[in-house]
């Protein structure tokens, strides 16, 4: 594995040889952290997009059964085995993502690994992917009251870029939005 980038989502390539010829696979590494988790999951997003699994992730297609309950494989159409090949397209992108080198990646990894089920064995995808953004996202009254004290008691620092402080203001306005507190612009 090469690192490529020293920012605290970094990116890194693995290479493999398969018959003769280099496979590498881009990895957009997240640490765990809760600091990296906006900018990692909007890369994740567009990464999905880009690969094709975007409909699984965001819970438009769902995933198969493919296995039965006595473990035996079922047999799949041609889309069920379609969704199937995707999911674990995006099921590895994730698992492969995850910064297991710190305690807080090895939580991450363990909330990942564990969405797997006896009808799908390979893991799932959108399953894994939601665990994190609960994890990450609380959509909770105390996590509102949170960026609230946040944002009121933001002030910009001595030398500080004022347009990263903005942007920092800007940002926490979105994540209260998503919350359905609304921060005017007056206000910001």
């Amino acid at each position: 594995m090469t690192d490529t980038s020293t920012q605290a989502t970094s990116t890194s390539t693995l290479t493999s040889s398969t018959k003769g010829q280099d496979v590498s696979i881009r990895v957009i590494m997240f640490s765990g952290k809760k600091e990296d988790w906006e900018t990692w999951s909007e890369k994740f997003l567009v990464k999905s997009s880009i690969r094709g699994y975007e409909t699984i992730l965001n819970g438009e297609d769902t995933v198969p059964e493919t296995h039965n309950s006595d473990g035996t494989r079922k047999t799949l159409n041609d889309k069920q085995k379609e969704l199937v090949e995707l999911n674990k397209k995006g099921y590895g992108d994730l698992i492969l993502s995850i910064d297991c080198n710190t305690a807080a990646g090895k939580v991450v990894f363990a909330m990942v690994k564990g969405s797997t089920t006896a009808a799908n064995p390979a893991g799932l995808l959108r399953q894994a992917y939601l665990r994190l953004k609960t994890k990450f996202e609380p959509s909770t009254t105390p996590q509102l009251m949170q960026l609230t004290r946040e944002f009121h008691s933001k002030t910009i620092q001595r030398n500080q870029d004022p347009d990263i402080f903005i942007t920092e203001l800007e940002s926490l306005q979105v994540k209260m939005a998503e919350l359905d507190h609304d921060v005017s612009d007056k206000s910001l």
